[in-house]
């Protein structure tokens, strides 16, 4: 059962985009995949991850999302 919906997704990234964290920022991907991941949209959480692995490679939580 998915936890977060895609209005919520889409809540999330307003959200993000509203504090210091921008789009192509490590935490600002790995906190929009995690709630992909939960939503069931595990492709798409995954490009999200993975871009935060590549923009982040020093912080191991982003590579444990992978």
């Amino acid at each position: 059962m998915n936890t977060v919906g895609v209005s919520e997704i889409e809540e999330l990234q307003q959200s993000l985009r509203g504090t210091l964290l921008l789009p192509g920022e490590p935490d600002y991907d790995f906190l929009l995949g995690c709630a992909l991941l939960r939503a069931g949209q595990p492709a798409r959480a995954a490009a999200h991850c993975a871009d935060a692995v590549r923009l982040g490679r020093s912080n191991p939580e982003y590579h444990s999302a992978l």
